[in-house]
């Protein structure tokens, strides 16, 4: 149905930078140049993809790897500072741009994605420079999904290297991230509830959250090659410690699995400089770490495994459940057009009222006492129904704009907060419990109306205001606008 489609465009544009929210930012390495560029390009699945080869210096034939992206609409620049940090140490990488078609905010397939990365490792296995037998994956944060996706459908996959892998799903990651930026700023409360779990269920209730309930346990299960995982112990996009626990549980014990975590650094084991410029550079150790692994599990054939101790987390993520029926798709749909139209009604009655007064001869001698504010303090109280509709007509634009774009900037624009809520979210409290005291004003105002025995029936947009003002109240309630 085409209205429903415009509700998921539109719950998309205002609420879904979290489905980027597990983003790459670009590091520098720090280190020289010493290596070779190819372009070359990616025959995917389905489309053709930009690529560039990486390679270190010499003759020889070196170790190769596939670099895959974290979520977002990238490019190779976004992973280029890792690519470089391992063909300086010598192994030899592969980067490209990430598919447009049948990526977007709206969807998104990680097996697709899976087939890109297996073409691109076929790519990279035919350079002469390459051993064929030497080569495996690197994904970082949602390329840590497609990783093993890949690598149980290739054969050509040698090992897995993981960075800022998520054990958990999609939503519940996003959930998880969502609760550390709002945390970061005292923001607690129902404010932080609605956000974190009833905006995100919503979101995946009206299908505008694609591959929200990925599980990754099942294709960690197949993998039976050496594995990588490495995470910042400051990493607040994706629970390093659950995700670790999670992949040493559901990875075969006979495969070799080694779990770093890396002190100082953030999600994309970046080290930021906020004092110096606004830049970040990849923490030194990790380039080293990951090529001495890709030696030993190329070279040995037992490599060691290397656990390290991962501290318990300050939170712990939890599932989101599925929408009950009666907060349905469609409950949302319904109560959207009531409200919107139920509101606006009002007001555009009360303004064709205005122009046909304005219209009206005035009588020879008299004072034109016609406009909006007489109307407003007219016999049929009108100042308190159009009171009533515009503060929930202002609270229904405000509330899905303000969640729009806390959505949109990852919790990170808030505005002032006071105590543990953001003002704005205030502001929109008290027009929330003005506009249901205004409903209640006008039920009883509308009742004793027509209880006199002097006085018309009830107007039609005032029954329909009431209607709406009544479906008002649950919807407040539900998104947290009526609670404390």
């Amino acid at each position: 149905m085409w209205l429903q489609r415009v509700l998921r465009v539109l719950a998309g544009l205002i609420g879904l930078a979290l489905l980027f929210h597990t983003h790459t930012a670009v590091a520098t390495t720090g280190a020289g140049t010493e290596f070779a560029e190819e372009e070359v390009t990616v025959d995917g699945a389905g489309v053709q993809l930009p690529g560039t080869i990486l390679l270190p210096a010499g003759e020889d034939p070196v170790f190769g790897m596939v670099l895959v992206h974290g979520a977002g609409p990238h490019t190779q620049g976004s992973v280029r500072a890792h690519a470089e940090a391992f063909a300086e140490l010598g192994v030899a990488t592969l980067i490209y741009d990430k598919r447009q078609a049948g990526y977007s905010e709206f969807e998104r397939y990680y097996e697709l994605l899976a087939e890109d990365a297996v073409a691109a490792v076929e790519t990279l296995s035919a350079h002469p420079r390459v051993d064929a037998d030497a080569i495996g994956i690197w994904g970082l944060s949602e390329g840590a999904w497609v990783a093993p996706l890949a690598a149980a459908s290739s054969s050509d996959i040698g090992f897995i290297v993981t960075v800022g892998a998520s054990g958990v799903s999609p939503l519940q990651q996003t959930s998880w991230a969502l609760d550390n930026t709002l945390a970061d700023r005292d923001v607690t409360g129902l404010f932080g509830d609605m956000v974190t779990t009833t905006g995100l269920r919503v979101l995946r209730g009206i299908e505008v959250f694609p591959e929200a309930d990925f599980d990754p346990v099942p294709a960690w299960k197949q993998v039976d090659v050496p594995v990588l995982a490495l995470w910042g112990a400051h990493d607040q996009t994706a629970p390093p410690t659950e995700s670790a626990h999670i992949m040493a549980q559901a990875i075969d014990p006979s495969s070799q699995l080694s779990l770093r975590l890396l002190p100082d650094a953030g999600h994309d084991l970046n080290i930021d400089h906020p004092d110096e410029a606004p830049r970040s550079e990849l923490t030194p150790e990790y380039p080293a770490l990951v090529v001495n692994w890709v030696d030993e599990v190329v070279n040995t054939a037992e490599p060691a495994q290397a656990r390290d101790d991962f501290p318990a987390q300050h939170r712990t993520s939890t599932p989101l459940a599925p929408l009950a029926w009666w907060e349905s798709e469609w409950v949302h749909l319904v109560v959207l057009i009531v409200l919107g139209a139920g509101f606006l009604t009002y007001l555009i009655a009360r303004l064709v009222t205005w122009l046909r007064r304005r219209r009206q001869p005035q009588a020879e001698g008299t004072e034109n006492t016609g406009g909006f504010v007489a109307i407003a303090n007219s016999r049929m109280h009108h100042g308190v129904p159009l009171t009533l509709a515009v503060s929930g007509l202002v609270v229904l634009v405000g509330f899905f704009g303000y969640y729009g774009t806390v959505m949109f900037s990852n919790a990170m624009m808030l505005g002032p907060v006071i105590g543990t809520r953001p003002v704005i979210w205030l502001l929109l409290q008290a027009l929330a419990v003005l506009t249901v005291v205004l409903v209640v004003v006008v039920a009883v105002r509308t009742v004793k109306q027509r209880r006199s025995p002097d006085t018309r029936s009830t107007s039609v947009p005032v029954v329909l205001l009431l209607i709406t003002g009544m479906v008002f109240i649950p919807w407040a309630f539900y998104w947290g606008l009526l609670l404390p």
